[in-house]
């Protein structure tokens, strides 16, 4: 186990954050995107002049920014959540669908992958709740992003998600022993990693969290060590960790789609 985390003890200050609000009270604000998704638009058209990217390449970016515009704030607001009662256990892998841009990118450096998002579900206090690793869903003003908890109902919220899926590993010590790691990387209060760099382990982006926790558990790369390189429009990331690698792992089997 890393330095960082083998000092934690219960006991140990932690940043303390605005508790999750109950689902039916939830409002979860998109800001105004449009000019980000234009000026997006623009990189990737410069990348085509600049660049060995290719008209359709391009064109195939730009027409997934301008479909990320139509959606902002058209998907359905109406409370409504993919998880009905699924049984979830202490180590759990979970994983979501997303629609909005970055889920499109992710789901776009995965090969068409069917997830865009992953976490890991942990027993705070007797109550089921998922731990993950994401950007721009903020709990409050000054908030920030971070490896955060949210209910299952929230993780999987129609406003978030289309599709979702629930894993488990065959050894529940082991499991309970990574959900166990993943409530103190919480508590440490871990900001996302916007380079996506698995090495760095003062800030995590998702499957990168739940890859970390598992081996702080048993030593055990859930993901056998599957790494990748990405390419996209302005920004390459290398030996990341994508959802598929989560899906496709020897160690998980599916307990529910949905």
């Amino acid at each position: 186990m890393s330095s960082e985390y083998s000092e934690f003890s219960e006991n140990s200050d932690f940043p303390e954050y605005p508790p999750t609000a109950s689902f039916s009270h939830a409002k979860i604000k998109t800001p105004p995107r449009v000019f980000l998704y234009t000026f997006l638009c623009f990189c990737a058209y410069f990348h085509y002049i600049y660049t060995a990217l290719t008209m359709k390449t391009c064109l195939l970016y730009i027409i997934l920014i301008l479909a990320a515009v139509l959606t902002t704030g058209c998907r359905d607001r109406d409370g409504h959540t993919l998880y009905q009662g699924q049984q979830l256990r202490a180590g759990d892998v979970v994983l979501r669908c997303g629609s909005g841009m970055t889920s499109r990118a992710v789901r776009m450096a995965d090969g068409g992958g069917c997830y865009s998002h992953v976490g890991i579900a942990v027993d705070s206090s007797g109550v089921m709740m998922i731990v993950h690793a994401v950007p721009d869903e903020h709990d409050g003003a000054g908030d920030v992003d971070r490896v955060k908890m949210d209910a299952p109902e929230v993780f999987f919220s129609s406003m978030r998600t289309s599709n979702g899926r629930i894993m488990r590993h065959a050894d529940s010590i082991v499991a309970r022993s990574a959900a166990e790691a993943a409530l103190r990387i919480y508590r440490k209060g871990v900001l996302f990693d916007h380079d996506y760099d698995a090495e760095d382990t003062t800030r995590m982006y998702c499957s990168e969290l739940v890859e970390r926790a598992y081996k702080e558990a048993a030593g055990l790369s859930i993901t056998d060590s599957a790494r990748h390189d990405v390419n996209l429009p302005v920004f390459t990331f290398r030996s990341v960790i994508l959802p598929s690698d989560f899906t496709s792992s020897r160690h998980l089997s599916t307990i529910c789609a949905f």
